[in-house]
Order: structure tokens, then C-alpha cells, then sequence
């Protein structure tokens, strides 16, 4: 089986691949170019895929209570409608009107990574899984992680995906040049929870064809 796992950094995406034998990370300029990196059995993401029509999604809900203190790294996703507007002003005036309540810049910051997967998914290579970095370490090592901004949270989320099989010391350093630490972990736990997908061990909050984010 080969999987991946993608995580967007500013200039693009971190893919990290995993097979039987091997872990390697790759650069992509545009979610579209996994495509040259072979085919896959299964593509985890970790960004928002699909649209609330009012309200938000149940399964931000849900990820946000599991998570605590440390639910506010999962972004609610507001309506279609609300992250197209032109700025962020109009933005939180339509979440505020259709999903009951603002919407953060940084949320708000998100919309092009969520419009590229958004139009790119139904050309995909493989099947393609939202998943979350955070629910997914909670699911690995059974705690939620201390923040992946701290020493501790860094050296903590490394040491469990050794513990699954995932050396990241291994990839090709001129990947890293590219993105920050935490792109890159974050890529390898979601191809963990990729790989767990394909092998029928993850599970998800939400039922589709609702929105759900697998762990």
C-alpha cells in the first residue's frame, strides 16, 4: 500500500509518502502536482473539504471537544459563501448571518488553500480523507500533545511517529528548506492516519456524506 499525507506551508505543500519499506517528503508548488508523484491508495489532507449550508460543520464540533484547551488549532469551517467574499470584513458579516458567528483572520486566511483542494478534488489520484494533525497525535499517543510551537510538542510528535515507523530524519533535506517543522510532522501523521485509512483501523468524526475528519 502507498499513501500520503499533505499539509499546506506558504509556498505550497508538504507531501509525505509512505510505503511497506520507505518515508520520503516532497515539495508541491500546487495540490494538482501530486499527480507526478505516482499513484497512491490513499490521500489524507489536512484542510477543510466540504461546505456547511448553514451553521458549521458538526464535525468541527466534535474535534473541538476532543481536543480541549487545545481545540482552538481546529478551524470551524463557515459557509461557502462566507469565505469567498473579498475581504475579511464581509467574510465575518456573512458567517455572522448564515453560521451564527465571525470568522477569524486566520481562518479567513486559509480560503486559497481551501478553493485549490476544493477544485482540485474530484480530479485527485486516490480517494481523499480530511484529517486533523492534532486529533491525530490524540489518536497515536492517547494525550492530547503540548503545543507544536514548544520544544517539548516538537520532540514529543517526532518520538510517536518514530514509534509508528515514520523516521522524518530520513527525507531529503532540501524538503525542509521549504517548510517549517511543524509542515513537515504534521504531513507525517496525517499519511499515519492515511495509512490507518486504507487499512480499515481509522476512524472519523462526522458520517459522510456529511463532512468528517478521520483520525
Amino acid at each position: 500500500m502507498r499513501v500520503v499525507g499533505l499539509d499546506a506551508c506558504p509556498s505550497g505543500w508538504i507531501a509525505v509518502v509512505l510505503t511497506e519499506r520507505a518515508t520520503s517528503a516532497h515539495f508541491l508548488p500546487h495540490v494538482s502536482e501530486l499527480a507526478l508523484l505516482g499513484s497512491f491508495d490513499v490521500i489524507g489532507i489536512d484542510m477543510p473539504i466540504g461546505f456547511p449550508e448553514s451553521g458549521y460543520r458538526a464535525c468541527d464540533a466534535l474535534g473541538k471537544a476532543l481536543l480541549g484547551p487545545r481545540g482552538s488549532t481546529l478551524f470551524p469551517v463557515p459557509v461557502r459563501e462566507a469565505l469567498a467574499a473579498p475581504t475579511h470584513e464581509e467574510a465575518t458579516a456573512l458567517a455572522r448571518e448564515r453560521s451564527g458567528a465571525g470568522l477569524s483572520r486566520q481562518s479567513y486566511g486559509l480560503r486559497a488553500k481551501i478553493f485549490e483542494v476544493d477544485e482540485w478534488i474530484a480530479s485527485a489520484p486516490a480517494p481523499v480523507y480530511e484529517v486533523h494533525p492534532e486529533l491525530s497525535f490524540l489518536q497515536l499517543t492517547g494525550r492530547v500533545l503540548d503545543s507544536k510551537k514548544t520544544w517539548a510538542g516538537m520532540v514529543d510528535r517526532q518520538a510517536a511517529l518514530r514509534g509508528a515507523g515514520i523516521d522524518l530524519t530520513t527525507v531529503d533535506p532540501s524538503v525542509g528548506r521549504r517548510a517549517q517543522p511543524d509542515d513537515v510532522v504534521d504531513a507525517g501523521v496525517v499519511a499515519w492516519t492515511a495509512r490507518r485509512i486504507g487499512n480499515g483501523e481509522a476512524t472519523s468524526l462526522g458520517t459522510r456524506p456529511a463532512p468528517s475528519i478521520w483520525r
